[in-house]
């Protein structure tokens, strides 16, 4: 579906982002529906060989395959289109490398 330039607050992918190979694009695009201060909310597992152990326990499928891009790599692409405002994890007394889940809201720049 096509929207003109601006035409929502706030954007919500949670669980999404991981699955998407090169997300520069797909956050430019987000950018681009955004209003000028418009807000992206953003939640993400964890994508890493613990990440894979541990859904290998609960899932016979191949979760590499599926989850192609990490929270740290989301970041980096995500800077000169957003601010981030605010981010949590789970569980919220892990240190960020450590954390199973990520979430952030962050700001159209």
């Amino acid at each position: 579906m096509e929207y003109p330039e601006g035409s929502f607050d706030l954007v919500v992918a949670i669980s999404v982002f991981e699955h998407i190979r090169e997300p520069g694009q797909i956050l430019g695009r987000v950018a681009h529906l955004l209003k000028k201060d418009g807000h992206l909310l953003v939640g993400m597992p964890r994508v890493d060989a613990a990440m894979t152990a541990l859904f290998s326990a609960i899932w016979s499928g191949d979760i590499k395959a599926h989850h192609v891009t990490s929270y740290h790599l989301f970041l980096r692409e995500a800077k000169g289109e957003f601010d981030m405002i605010r981010s949590a994890r789970l569980p919220g007394w892990a240190p960020e490398f450590a954390a199973l889940y990520h979430t952030a809201l962050f700001r159209r720049c």
